[in-house]
């Protein structure tokens, strides 16, 4: 498969179609986002337009830009980063680092996919490794590489163990 050239232009076009579309969802809502418009039924469907095809909704194995816009907006990392810089919650309420190597990730409760299956510690460790297990081949597999370890330690609970110290881990779940 041919690789097309990134050219400025089409940087610029894809961040200008991130920063419209929630200004676009929005104003496709109400002030109630969870209420339909007054007399219609709720809608089931929303279809929106790219600039260019999608190959996987899977970041972890399609490089795409787009492919990457259409992920952040269903997918969701264990931390998120702020503006500045520091680690918020996000899919985890709270973390801790135990020691030199060990992470342990409290999930946030009430989290659903997107046919209201609830989210399970069982689930967040089979997407980490995903990427850490040994010869995967996924797009972000290198930032897992010295990972020894995910584990659901808990009903709420995910544990990452590495194999050495990393302080710069701790924003790899992000």
């Amino acid at each position: 498969m041919a690789e097309l050239p990134l050219s400025r232009r089409s940087i610029l076009r894809s961040a200008a179609l991130v920063a419209a579309l929630p200004a676009f969802l929005a104003a496709c809502g109400s002030d109630d986002a969870t209420a339909p418009p007054s007399g219609q039924a709720p809608l089931d469907t929303l279809r929106v337009a790219l600039p260019s095809s999608i190959g996987s909704l899977d970041a972890g194995k399609e490089a795409g830009i787009m492919n990457y816009v259409v992920a952040l907006l269903v997918q969701e990392a264990l931390v998120g980063v702020g503006q500045d810089g520091s680690l918020q919650p996000s899919l985890a309420e709270s973390w801790t680092r135990k020691d030199a190597t060990t992470y342990v990730y409290r999930i946030r409760s009430g989290v659903t996919f997107s046919d209201e299956t609830p989210l399970t510690a069982a689930d967040v460790v089979a997407s980490l490794n995903l990427h850490a297990r040994k010869g995967s081949t996924t797009a972000f597999a290198y930032a897992y590489a010295d990972v020894d370890s995910v584990e659901a330690t808990g009903a709420s609970e995910v544990t990452i163990k590495l194999k050495a110290p990393d302080a710069s881990f701790a924003w790899t779940p992000s």
